[in-house]
């Protein structure tokens, strides 16, 4: 990921843009050379997926990044909005606090919502049959 502004670090304190460490970026070359999905991509680094919330709309994947912490990828529905890397444990079990609890509430309502109103539009063209 070469974009500064979709890479963030987490200190424990705040996100702060960064340049990709080399670890990630070796991924990012990995990836290029030899394509597949981002998990797969992942796992044959040695970085695996730890937990998600979300599917459809919003969502946010938690990898386990090994001695280089963890990796949280948040995307939309079309693209990775954010990659952020957090180097310990303090600091992520920080932002469990500060933001992920809030995120996986947000994804989980934004589902429902979406789910409600798909069922509302099955409902209506099942009585215009």
């Amino acid at each position: 990921m070469s974009d500064k502004e979709s890479c963030l670090r987490f200190d424990g304190a705040s996100l702060q843009p960064c340049e990709a460490p080399d670890w990630y970026a070796a991924i990012m070359r990995d990836a290029d050379e030899h394509g597949g999905d981002i998990p797969a991509i992942y796992s044959r680094n040695g970085v695996n997926l730890h937990h998600q919330f979300g599917e459809d709309l919003d969502s946010v994947y938690i990898y386990d990044a090994g001695r280089h912490g963890y990796l949280i990828e948040y995307w939309d529905v079309n693209q990775c909005l954010a990659v952020i890397l957090i180097d310990n444990i303090a600091a992520y079990l920080e932002f469990r606090a500060k933001y992920l609890h809030a995120w996986a509430w947000l994804i989980a309502e934004m589902e429902r919502i979406a789910d409600a109103d798909y069922q509302k539009a099955m409902e209506q063209r099942r009585k215009r049959a």
